[in-house]
């Protein structure tokens, strides 16, 4: 019975890792993106002013 309860808890944590190592790749590729777009927009700036 314990070592059923130890196994769900495990299985448990092992999907919300899961889970936050998504929202993180998910986000890294936002930073990237936005962080592309910036440069743009500073280099369209710089080239007018």
């Amino acid at each position: 019975s314990q070592i059923r309860n130890l196994t769900a808890d495990l299985e448990q944590a092992r999907e919300q890792l899961d889970e936050e190592q998504e929202s993180k790749s998910e986000l890294q590729k936002q930073v990237t993106r936005l962080t592309a777009e910036v440069q743009q927009w500073r280099a369209r700036f710089e080239s007018e002013g």
